[in-house]
């Protein structure tokens, strides 16, 4: 049985799961607060772009090396920053290659610097024109172009808390029933369960149109 017969596109079981994962990051989040360095900058995890207390939420899953993210990701924060205190991004990671859970690991670094959504956007920015040959090499040019140093990027690396954030964002995925990235909710409705439609432009309408009417 697939995990998307066991989680039927109801709000009420997708949002049992989203709380419980809510409940883990939260706590990993208080943690990471209080022996923060940088206690006057705010540490989000999950990042999240946009007022908390936006009535429209976008939870995105996804994969710094998946071109359907890349595609998917500028339409968000378009919508995003036209609509400032209406619209709220939340982003969970869904590593899928080889060097996708290092990629997420090192992209945390970016946070404490308020940097980690103009990270995000480079990023997938730049795997949206072709891919990418050096994604560590790629990370730490954009660190340096935002002042970011390699050490920092390192001790993100190496810091095993971030590792479980990753890995909890990707068993919470999958208990949701995402299947591979990207995977978009909108105020806790799957929108996506059969993976981002192929007319990108009539999709952006239509979430567009949901926004309005929120």
């Amino acid at each position: 049985m697939s995990l998307s017969t066991v989680w039927p596109r109801r709000k009420v079981l997708t949002t049992i799961a989203l709380g419980l994962m809510s409940l883990v990051v939260g706590k990993q989040a208080e943690s990471e607060q209080a022996k923060s360095d940088e206690a006057s900058v705010p540490t989000l995890v999950p990042p999240l772009f946009g007022d908390p207390l936006a009535p429209v939420r976008f939870c995105l899953w996804g994969n710094y090396t998946c071109g359907y993210t890349a595609q998917l990701f500028p339409i968000l924060l378009n919508i995003a920053l036209e609509n400032r205190g209406k619209v709220s991004i939340e982003w969970h990671h869904f590593p899928q290659r080889r060097f996708d859970p290092a990629l997420h690991v090192a992209s945390l670094g970016f946070i404490a610097t308020n940097r980690f959504w103009l990270f995000t956007r480079d990023f997938l920015g730049i795997m949206s024109k072709g891919g990418i040959s050096d994604p560590e090499g790629l990370v730490i040019n954009i660190a340096k172009y935002y002042g970011i140093s390699e050490d920092t990027i390192r001790a993100s690396l190496a810091d095993q808390k971030k590792w479980e954030i990753v890995k909890n964002d990707f068993l919470t995925g999958k208990l949701l029933g995402i299947k591979g990235p990207p995977a978009l909710f909108y105020n806790g409705y799957f929108l996506t369960p059969d993976g981002v439609p192929e007319d990108l432009p009539a999709f952006e309408k239509s979430l567009r149109d949901m926004v309005q009417k929120a």
